[in-house]
């Protein structure tokens, strides 16, 4: 049995960086057939911190899709963890959960 959606790589690590800096990276989102959006806005993606952590698609064509993630931490240091939750509309919903991490040193 496949998943329905797989995310690769499997979370979004954005390294080491300066607090005030922006960092972005991209995932390819690969559905099945039948789970195949019919457009971006059936998707729903939330973030669950950290804050300055913004998502959005850059490509949602065929069945990769890429989610485009941009951090630029509040924080001046530390270990940041979160997490974007992307809900897909199948039947049932599926729920496709991508950890966000980050270390985050001073300016």
């Amino acid at each position: 049995f496949a998943p329905p959606v797989v995310a690769m790589p499997d979370q979004l690590f954005f390294g080491t960086m300066a607090a005030g800096t922006s960092v972005t990276r991209r995932i390819v989102i690969r559905f099945t057939d039948d789970a195949v959006p019919q457009d971006r806005a059936a998707v729903v993606v939330r973030t669950s911190g950290p804050k300055g952590l913004t998502c959005e698609w850059s490509n949602s064509v065929g069945r990769c899709w890429e989610l485009m993630g941009t951090y630029q931490p509040l924080a001046t240091e530390g270990i940041i963890r979160g997490s974007v939750d992307i809900e897909i509309p199948t039947t049932p919903p599926t729920l496709l959960l991508i950890p966000v991490r980050a270390i985050v040193k001073g300016k």
